[in-house]
């Protein structure tokens, strides 16, 4: 009998092995494929490595834009870049992975038979506790479903030989339009279909207009579209909507992501998993009902990053081993690494009460820092309670915006009084200016002295 069974050995499965580790506690791993994390694999990392190659390429051609070199002088070769994203990703999969081989384990598909027992391979294996954390899938619609074997998603992305001419991302979320960005600097003719009017997940109306100038500069947006049919013929796909219809030669669906915990016969115990785990368990101890199963990582369907990945592998270890429960703490940071960046911290504009806040506000395009690197486009809004000074949240997309949320995060999480951030020392000249400027803006708005 083990004291924890834990299915899956991603980001969460490990992250939660290593804890059982030091509690000496008697556990086993169920691991189904070829092991590494989502992120390492398919997700942050390659991600990143693509985008950061883009953003040299546009570096290269801002310089020709000032005759600083000749037109011309330079042709991208898609395929030896995506050859070096390969090459990153594997270094990163083997450090994700990188002392956990010692870890108690089998491979197969795990099966619930009760609330204490699953199968792997026709063995029944016994546990005090159960952990699921056998991450996500890409989510397919329905229009999708006759050309999904042909198509992109970011879990087969990275294997092509070379990029398209031409693609169509479907999605404007986080991971559609980090992805448009990039390929649009790469050389390839994109268009963008979103079937609501959003980009990453902006809630604030004047972040949001930034973001669509600056992104339409690469790429056209259709925003409140619908797809109706996709169908691919000799190698090329024919998109075709209520207005209208574009043959491109891929596709890549970033229609999110979908918890693969519908695969482990949980109807078996009484449980409906036609939705996701978002119905199944609460959301603060990861316990589903008051059996003793956990859930964590991406199977849970909220956050899926890999630092809440780990935190909440943290948290359904310390619960399935302690009769009193730890609940978990969610930290509102989303960080979006397009360039500019884009991103949040605290509580966003629409969940908060504004005859009792004010909004301080920073235009990049006055900023000293950002024009001499030839970056000066995007806009801080920082949110601050009128009453006490404290911030309460803030969106933007500004050179620097990842920079700027930790720091507001820090300054939420203490509870630092805006005049107290005011009398921080920042250099000069420096991106913080920026942000200092925004904090002045919101000072000079508020009722406190």
């Amino acid at each position: 009998m083990y004291d924890v069974l834990i299915i899956g050995a991603g980001t969460a499965g490990i992250a939660a092995a290593k804890q059982l580790e030091k509690l000496n506690a008697k556990y086993l791993l169920i691991e189904e494929g070829d092991g590494g994390t989502t992120c390492a694999k398919t997700g942050c990392m390659p991600s990143k490595g693509l985008i950061e190659i883009a953003k040299k390429v546009n570096n290269i051609q801002s310089l020709t834009k000032d005759n600083f070199i000749q037109q011309n002088q330079f042709k991208i070769d898609t395929a030896s870049v995506l050859k070096k994203v390969r090459t990153l990703r594997d270094h990163f999969v083997k450090r994700a992975i990188k002392g956990s081989e010692k870890f108690p384990r089998i491979k197969g598909s795990a099966k619930f038979i009760d609330t204490n027992t699953i199968e792997v391979n026709g063995e029944k294996i016994s546990a005090n506790n159960i952990i699921i954390a056998n991450g996500s899938r890409p989510r397919i619609p329905d229009v999708f479903e006759e050309v999904k074997s042909k198509i992109l998603t970011t879990d087969n992305f990275f294997e092509q030989e070379k990029l398209p001419d031409s693609i169509a991302v479907v999605g404007l979320g986080i991971i559609g339009v980090e992805f448009a960005q990039a390929l649009a600097r790469l050389g390839v003719k994109v268009q963008v279909y979103e079937e609501y009017k959003t980009i990453a997940g902006i809630q604030d109306e004047k972040v949001f207009h930034h973001a669509l100038s600056l992104q339409q500069q690469y790429y056209p947006i259709h925003f409140n579209t619908k797809i109706e049919k996709v169908t691919e013929q000799a190698g090329k796909f024919l998109i075709e909507w209520k207005n209208g219809r574009l043959e491109v030669d891929q596709v890549l669906l970033c229609a999110g992501r979908e918890s693969n915990i519908d695969q482990l016969n949980l109807g078996k115990l009484g449980l409906d998993t036609t939705d996701t785990a978002n119905t199944l368990y609460d959301p603060c101890t990861l316990q589903i009902n008051d059996f003793p199963i956990y859930v964590a990582g991406d199977v849970s369907s909220k956050k899926m990053v890999v630092h809440e990945a780990a935190e909440e592998a943290r948290v359904a270890v310390y619960n399935a081993m302690h009769t009193k429960k730890k609940k978990l703490a969610k930290p509102a940071l989303n960080i979006v690494f397009t360039d500019p960046p884009i991103a949040r911290v605290g509580q966003s504009l629409n969940e908060l009460d504004q005859e009792k806040c004010v909004i301080g506000e920073f235009d990049f395009a006055l900023q000293g820092r950002a024009t001499l690197k030839g970056e000066n486009h995007g806009v801080v809004r920082v949110y601050v309670n009128s009453r006490n000074d404290h911030i309460l949240g803030a969106e933007m997309i500004a050179p620097g915006a990842e920079n700027f949320a930790h720091l507001l995060m820090m300054a939420i999480q203490n509870e630092i009084p805006l005049h107290k951030l005011l009398r921080l020392p920042i250099y000069h000249p420096v991106l913080e200016e920026g942000l200092r400027q925004a904090l002045v803006n919101a000072k000079s708005k508020s009722a406190v002295t």
